[in-house]
């Protein structure tokens, strides 16, 4: 019983926890990319876009519920943040890389950053240490039984 608990440990308790660039993240998807989300929701419907500020609104309360998930340690919230950032990938592709075909250079500089912060965000989920940490401790002692 003791082996199983101290193998679950982190072996460096520096790069455990919520702290760093994760809890940038955990802010970012819990507050502003909700509000956003919110505020461009009202202009869609405004303006008679109702599919659009109904994806919006999903968007804006799945981004919520990762930014929770993160934050409460849960497993599950790195892999639905990570799906949010393809979806964010996808939508980004669809809606401004044709732009730029156009030629609206501006709106492709802004797909290529917009598109780069997301790939930034989905190899830090990927390779941190303090994300394998953090999330794999949580669940390696859910998973240990009490004797």
């Amino acid at each position: 019983m003791a082996t199983a608990i101290s193998s679950a440990l982190p072996t460096d308790p520096k790069l455990f926890g919520i702290r760093g660039w994760l809890l940038l993240i955990c802010v970012v998807l819990t507050i502003p990319t909700p509000m956003v989300d919110f505020l461009g929701a009202d202009h869609a419907f405004r303006f008679g876009y109702p599919l659009n500020g109904v994806f919006l609104i999903a968007h804006g309360c799945f981004a919520e519920y990762c930014g929770i998930l993160l934050w409460k340690k849960n497993r599950r919230g790195v892999t639905y943040a990570k799906f949010l950032l393809y979806i964010n990938l996808g939508n980004i592709a669809i809606r401004y890389v044709p732009s730029a075909w156009k030629g609206l250079w501006g709106v492709g500089l802004f797909a290529v950053l917009a598109a780069g912060v997301q790939i930034l965000c989905l190899v830090y989920l990927n390779k941190s240490k303090r994300v394998k940490n953090t999330y794999r401790m949580q669940s390696s002692l859910m998973s240990v039984a009490a004797p």
